[in-house]
């Protein structure tokens, strides 16, 4: 089973190529554009990983992790040209488990999203086995 990614970025060329590029590694995506389209599908599907732009139409992604923070326990990656080392600690006291400044070099990406995906296999296994108990 593919890991399902979350990828909420505005910039459609920059989604294309993200969604491609995690596509070639074997993980299904799902690219909205808005936080509110977004909001939609991770009520409709299982998503492992969120991936968020912060500077956003409408709500902005810090305001949309926030938000989703309740029901999401999955890992959260920003990846966002805001360098400001405060919204870099604003975003992590959000909870997400990396900061990524654009233009993200694809391998970094592809290193970060390893890293954290399996951990959120392990928990939604453990979620698992003790709701069938």
């Amino acid at each position: 089973m593919s890991h399902h990614i979350l990828l909420l970025e505005d910039d459609a060329a920059l989604a294309r190529l993200t969604v491609d590029l995690l596509q070639q590694e074997g993980y299904a995506v799902s690219w909205c554009s808005n936080a509110l389209r977004a909001r939609q599908l991770l009520n409709e599907q299982q998503v492992d990983l969120v991936l968020c732009d912060v500077m956003l139409p409408g709500m902005n992604g810090f305001d949309f992790v926030s938000q989703i923070r309740a029901d999401f326990r999955g890992p959260v990656l920003f990846m966002t040209a805001q360098t400001k080392l405060q919204h870099q600690l604003h975003g992590l006291e959000l909870g997400a488990q990396d900061y990524l400044v654009k233009p993200v070099d694809p391998r970094l990406l592809l290193a970060k999203v390893k890293v954290f995906l399996p951990k959120a296999q392990v928990v939604n296994d453990v979620a698992t086995s003790f709701s069938q108990h």
